[in-house]
């Protein structure tokens, strides 16, 4: 039985799938399962499954009727879980492992500590099993804010580091080539990941390929200055300098260069293979006869998941490595998992990029193309945990001659009647194959001290070779304890769990957890369950000093006894991460023991560190803004300082994962810290774009107000709620909330949050077109902050005055509130408000066609956003940038510009700015001569604002449609009815 969400969820029940119901009972199933074991608040329930803006009252029926309709569908399949309601939340109470996110990380994690004992060829094989449960879409059944925000965790703490691992211990390898076509592919999509380029020069430096490899370098070297302003890191950076080094001295760089790899493409054979002496001797006769008949070259093994028979498969081939002298190939084909099969094509696509050679686009040309490759080679061909004979006919249509090995829990009769291929049964081993598999493993020396406890080990497996394996990582652990105690222990802990019932008959429990803790001393075990109090599994060495109270002399060297014991990882810097079990056993510990002897001061230290972290960096990106009440009577612990805006922007986003779960986790117990977490952290979060945390937080937030009965900390939550919403297009929200936080304002004489409020509703009566409103909601805001003061509130109003008047035609009234904002943004040192009123002068410059005073504006407002790290800003100047150019006449850097803009995912998710950036990038193509380019650019600026929605009378579709006729007609494009629009924002 297994779960699954890292895709559609769906239930399967030996095999078949359970009907789970509506897509609503089934995205409830995967919020509850993401995070089984623990509650999820209904808010959140809520959220995702209607929309945020409905409260639990008006879904009440609803919701609890989806849950009881859910119970009734688990129940009926057979689940072995339990939804039950804790407070203001629901939970799933079932066993991790059968949840395939879970199994991922577990199976990773075995993975990293496999790696860390050198032990690569494990590494390797675990890595590959957990990464082919990933999907493209994970949740894909729920839609909402949180489901993107987890997609994103995932992505990058849990799928990219199984990666990273996965190519170090191919690299520790030798498979060079098999990492670099990898990360090759990854790059395509992140392009300004330093991790995987890391891994691409290491493996074209062991390929002997200096010069590929330094140049590679290079050119990332002038995309991440071009796109961030930043160099690479040091670690990147000290690669370069001795791959140079090595260059100079070609003699130097001998340690480097690898052999040319073979044509192998297959799993690591493993080391201690044992038993199946009549299967191997079968396929060697099978083979031989079918070299002198032309027969029996397609082979099914099929058996019971956990049983070996892809082990069989790869060492029976490796063992006959010499028959196939061409090469050896293997495909997973993901029959059987979470995932998606893979579909014919691609593995057809798989095989062409083994062999070096592009891929055609239809599924007959890749055929073909393989066929012809392979007819007069000596191949072997394993085709792994295929699904059905519909999967494998088109691949096996496209390698006639070869040797092909198929393993399958299925017996694929229709390949034996229609393809003539030869089944073979995969079963258990025997009592004597499983003991001997044991002592292999074991190592003689060990498994001779007690025959018979090794017998009674072996026992307990029933025969399964993972099982096997399982036992002897057990043993491995306690080298100093009886087999013979080991045994009993085993079995009657039942450590081992559901043997061979489903795919991950590794699940780990506490046992190991145990003895580990035991062994460690009083300090780092009093130090390992006190990071049960964190609220994500991974943290900085500053977050665990506040939780402890201690110094950092004290606290390193506890974390690194736990990190040598494999209780945690080092991470990047000075982080560290926790496997998600472990740190649910050291919760256990906090709750059951008394480790930790005050757990609830050990949690307000840490809170008051992040609340005090976070104002520290909030005063540093908005110099001169209002200020939120401080925290009172914090604890004397150490915050974080910061040098500039990017020191911020860079710890917060590491901070980010926990941000949520500690919000959540505050709202009752430290309502106080809940709201000011969401108040300090909304600047930075919005300059990560993290709008979907950002309203998760700031519901909880606002909630925790209210329950405190602050009118000053509700409407602050409420004002920031409504600039979130505005920022992400919901203005009708963005309205309401403002208006509800002005009228809390008005009525407690809320001087400081008056002004603020009104320039932010003044904001959305801009966004939706009422400029007469907006007008007088910043001239009152500005009247408002004349009386207090605030430099950073008055800025911001004036900023956004001019951009009404620009609208309303008032252009030089605009400029000149621009250079009074700029003004004050410079004497407050506002690094983010003077990028974004220099962009918007740039702009107005150019709408007058002042290029030689738009230039340097922009120049300047771009090199402030890089510092900001405001993203979107970034994007926004490039594609200006570009326009400005094209106007000069230099349309090479116009396409420079537009292309680099068109890279950054902030243009990607700006239907307006992809616009812009493809229509002038047409404009500069045009003129350059090349019609077939601009026609692409025009042609994918008109499919951006039809995918978007746009509106027939919106007059770029027009002028796209007229752009696109005139070079159908070979036509001028430049003709004055086609020039670009210099309305800003066009």
């Amino acid at each position: 039985m297994e779960f699954t969400i890292l895709g559609p969820t769906r239930l399967h029940v030996q095999g078949v799938p359970a009907d789970l119901g509506t897509a609503k009972q089934r995205g409830l199933l995967a919020l509850l399962l993401h995070d089984v074991n623990n509650s999820v608040p209904i808010d959140t329930l809520v959220g995702e499954l209607w929309s945020p803006d409905r409260t639990f009252r008006q879904v009440r029926s609803s919701l609890q009727a989806l849950v009881s309709r859910l119970r009734k569908a688990l129940e009926k399949a057979g689940a072995p879980a339990r939804i039950d309601r804790d407070g203001d939340a629901y939970r799933i109470d079932t066993d991790p492992s059968l949840i395939d996110l879970h199994r991922f990380r577990a199976i990773a994690e075995r993975a990293y500590e496999s790696a860390a004992r050198r032990d690569h060829a494990k590494s390797c094989a675990l890595l590959k099993e957990a990464l082919g449960l990933w999907t493209p879409m994970p949740l894909a059944d729920v839609k909402g804010p949180w489901a993107d925000h987890c997609r994103e965790q995932m992505e990058t703490f849990d799928r990219l580091p199984a990666h990273y691992a996965l190519f170090d211990s191919q690299l520790a390898l030798g498979e060079n080539n098999e990492v670099l076509r990898v990360v090759l592919t990854l790059l395509r999509q992140r392009e300004l990941d330093e991790e995987l380029v890391l891994r691409q020069l290491r493996a074209l430096a062991a390929l002997g390929r200096i010069p590929d490899a330094t140049r590679a370098f290079h050119r990332f070297r002038e995309r991440i200055l071009d796109e961030l302003g930043a160099e690479p890191g040091p670690e990147l950076r000290a690669l370069n300098a001795r791959l140079l080094r090595s260059e100079r001295d070609p003699a130097g760089h001998a340690h480097l260069a690898v052999p040319a790899r073979p044509a192998r493409q297959l799993p690591r054979a493993v080391p201690d293979f044992v038993g199946r002496v009549d299967i191997l001797a079968r396929l060697d006769a099978l083979v031989s006869e079918g070299d002198a008949a032309a027969t029996h070259r397609v082979f099914t093994l099929h058996g019971m998941p956990g049983i070996g028979k892809t082990s069989l498969a790869v060492h029976w081939i490796d063992r006959n490595r010499e028959r196939f002298p061409d090469g050896q190939y293997s495909i997973d084909l993901r029959g059987y998992g979470p995932t998606a099969p893979l579909a014919p094509e691609d593995g057809l696509a798989l095989l062409l990029l083994y062999l070096g050679e592009d891929v055609p686009a239809g599924v007959d040309e890749r055929q073909a193309r393989v066929r012809g490759l392979l007819c007069d080679k000596k191949i072997a061909l394993l085709l792994d945990n295929a699904r059905d004979t519909v999967q494998l006919r088109p691949l096996l249509a496209a390698v006639p001659n070869c040797v092909v090995l198929i393993t399958s829990r299925d017996l694929l009769a229709g390949l034996v009647v229609h393809d003539h291929a030869v089944p073979i049964t995969v079963s258990a081993l025997d009592p004597k194959e499983s003991v001997a598999l044991l002592t292999s493993s074991l190592g003689p020396a060990r498994a001779s001290e007690d025959h018979d406890a090794v017998r009674r080990l072996a026992g307990l497996t029933s025969g399964l070779p993972l099982a096997l394996r399982i036992v002897t990582q057990r043993v491995v652990e306690r080298p100093h304890t009886r087999l013979a105690d080991l045994a009993r222990e085993l079995q009657r802990q039942d450590v081992l769990g559901a043997i061979g019932v489903g795919d991950d008959e590794a699940a780990t429990l506490a046992a190991p957890f145990t003895w580990s803790y035991r062994a460690l001393s009083p300090a780092a075990a009093s130090t390992f369950a006190a990071l049960g109090l964190l609220p994500g599994p991974d943290f900085s060495v500053d977050a665990v000093c506040a939780l402890l109270g201690a110094e950092r002399s004290e606290v390193d060297p506890n974390l690194r006894a736990l990190a040598r014991v494999n209780l945690l990882q080092p991470g990047a810097g000075q982080r560290y991460r926790m496997h998600l079990l472990l740190q649910g056993y050291a919760a256990q510990l906090v709750e059951h023991t008394d480790a930790v002897p005050d757990p609830r001061a050990a949690q307000r230290r840490l809170l008051d560190w992040l609340v005090l972290s976070l104002a520290a960096g909030h005063r540093r990106l908005v110099p001169g803004g209002a200020e939120i009440p401080a925290l009172p009577d914090p604890a004397p612990v150490q915050p974080m300082t910061f040098a500039d805006d990017s020191a911020v922007i860079a710890w917060a986003s590491e901070e980010s994962a926990n941000l949520s779960a500690v919000v959540t986790a505050a709202r009752h117990t430290f309502p106080e810290h809940c709201w000011r977490l969401a108040a300090y952290a909304q600047e930075v979060l919005d300059r990560l774009f993290q709008h979907t945390e950002l309203l998760a937080i700031h519901r909880t937030g606002l909630a925790a107000a209210r329950e405190l009965g602050n009118s000053e900390s509700e409407c602050g939550m409420l004002n920031d709620l409504g600039m979130i919403y505005h920022r992400i297009g919901r203005y009708s929200d963005a309205g309401t909330a403002l208006r509800r936080a002005l009228t809390i304002a008005t009525e407690h004489g809320l001087r400081e949050l008056l002004p603020i409020v009104l320039s932010n509703l003044a904001s959305v009566h801009l966004a939706t077109g009422d400029l007469a409103n907006a007008v007088g909601l910043y001239e009152k805001a500005l009247s408002a902050v004349e009386k207090i003061g605030t430099q950073n509130t008055e800025a911001v109003a004036l900023d956004q005055l001019a951009n009404t008047y620009r609208k309303l035609g008032r252009d030089d009234d605009a400029l000149e509130l621009y250079r009074r904002a700029l003004s004050i943004r410079e004497n407050i040192g506002h690094t983010r408000g003077m990028g974004t009123t220099l962009a918007e002068m740039a702009a107005l410059k150019h709408e007058h066609g002042e290029n030689s005073e738009a230039l340097p504006l922009a120049r300047k407002a771009l090199v402030l956003h890089i510092k900001s790290g405001d993203r979107i800003k970034v994007a926004e100047t490039q594609v200006t940038l570009a326009e400005i150019y094209y106007d000069f006449g230099s349309f090479g850097d116009t396409i420079t510009w537009s292309d680099r803009a068109l890279r950054l995912p902030e243009t990607v998710r700006s239907s307006d700015l992809r616009t812009r950036a493809l229509r002038v990038r047409g404009y500069a193509l045009a003129a350059r001569g090349d019609r077939d380019g601009a026609h692409s650019s025009w042609r994918a600026a008109l499919d951006v604002l039809l995918d978007a929605g746009a509106p027939d009378t919106d007059s770029r579709l027009a002028q796209l449609r007229n752009l696109l006729s005139t070079v159908a007609f070979d036509t001028n494009p430049d003709d004055p009815e086609a020039t670009p629009d210099r309305h800003h924002g066009a």
